[in-house]
């Protein structure tokens, strides 16, 4: 998991308008465009509208898009709806001539690598994120690495070489309403990483996961040697039944309160407030061994996030954090729980979506 810096935007951002006026600030100018019409939300392609493809000339190896859409009219198996270009290799996302699945197709060599994706309902609204990091790409229906039981949902493709689709959306065959087209070229992120939202980017991916992130990449010698990678989450849930799947020594974050300052009255910018809580765990026979340890882990938690999470004084600082330092007082306790709380200030300006 890589999560995208504070710097790292959406360049192009649609939300069912005109490719050729895109609304908002800082929303990056597309290569070519045709025409089409606003249906309500949506943003209409197809043989009763016009049809053809926007396209985003690429600029480097790195791409990702996050994309809503649904059929009015089926287009015929083979067209193209989406696709992304590398310097190196391609992506498409095509019909399949029904409303249950879609192809994913990468050029390899003189043939393609093709994967179908079943069971969708493409007359409803329906998105999914995609990402090309130079010749692998990769598909995930609606936003989503996997189940709630844990199973996987991501699909694959790697390509040899390019057949020049550019970065693009549109259609030329069948009626397809699009609702949002959301891409950068500053990147490969999964939904762990970046959000179509400022606002939980910030809260979520930049905070929360961002703090998972560096703890779980830590080399200092307790964080490394003591708690598995996979005893560092951020706690979604937590409940009893949750936090005891976990066996002490492990290490739960989360963000519980975000407060917001007007800048300026009318204006975008606003500064908001964030409170991350990072609960340190321990468990020993003996309380005192369980304190001990729950206490050089503490010390290394405080240093790495207060060292390396804020990436700059004006946008990204932590203005204060406290500890809670847990004191046996249960005779038959053998658990220890320190709470280190941090609140990072941030600029951000909303105008950018």
């Amino acid at each position: 998991m890589a999560v995208a810096p504070h710097s790292i935007r959406w360049t192009h951002r649609l939300n069912g308008e005109n490719p050729a006026t895109p609304a908002g600030q800082n929303n990056g100018a597309w290569s070519s465009v045709v025409s089409g019409t606003v249906v309500g939300k949506y943003w209409a392609h197809g043989s009763l509208r016009g049809s053809g493809y926007n396209k985003i000339n690429p600029t480097t190896d790195t791409l990702t898009l996050v994309a809503s859409f649904k059929y009015e009219n089926t287009p015929a198996s083979g067209t193209v709806l989406f696709s992304l270009e590398s310097t190196v290799g391609d992506v498409k996302i095509l019909s399949a001539g029904n409303d249950t699945q879609l192809l994913m197709e990468s050029k390899v060599g003189m043939g393609v690598d093709s994967t179908t994706i079943s069971n969708l309902e493409l007359k409803s609204n329906f998105f999914f994120r995609l990402t090309l990091n130079a010749h692998v790409a990769k598909f995930y229906p609606f936003d989503l690495k996997e189940t709630e039981t844990g199973e996987s949902l991501v699909y694959s493709t790697t390509s040899t070489t390019t057949s020049n689709p550019k970065n693009s959306f549109g259609c030329d065959n069948g009626n397809v309403l699009f609702g949002n087209f959301y891409f950068t070229d500053q990147g490969v992120f999964d939904t762990d990483e970046l959000s179509p939202s400022l606002w939980t980017s910030n809260l979520l991916q930049q905070t929360g996961l961002r703090i998972v992130e560096l703890l779980k990449d830590s080399k200092r010698l307790y964080l490394k040697t003591q708690v598995e990678p996979e005893s560092i989450i951020y706690a979604n849930d937590m409940s009893p039944a949750t936090v005891s799947r976990y066996e002490p020594p492990c290490i739960y974050v989360q963000i519980p309160t975000a407060r917001t300052d007007i800048e300026s009255l009318g204006g975008g910018t606003v500064f908001h407030q964030y409170q991350a809580q990072v609960f340190v765990i321990t468990k020993s026979s003996d309380y005192r061994f369980a304190h001990r340890m729950n206490a050089e882990l503490s010390g290394e938690v405080v240093e790495e996030v207060y060292a390396n999470s804020g990436e700059s004084s004006n946008k990204d600082a932590i203005i204060d954090f406290n500890s809670e330092i847990d004191m046996r007082q249960d005779e038959d306790e053998i658990i220890c729980v320190n709470a280190h709380t941090f609140v990072f200030k941030r600029r951000i300006n909303y105008r950018e979506r």
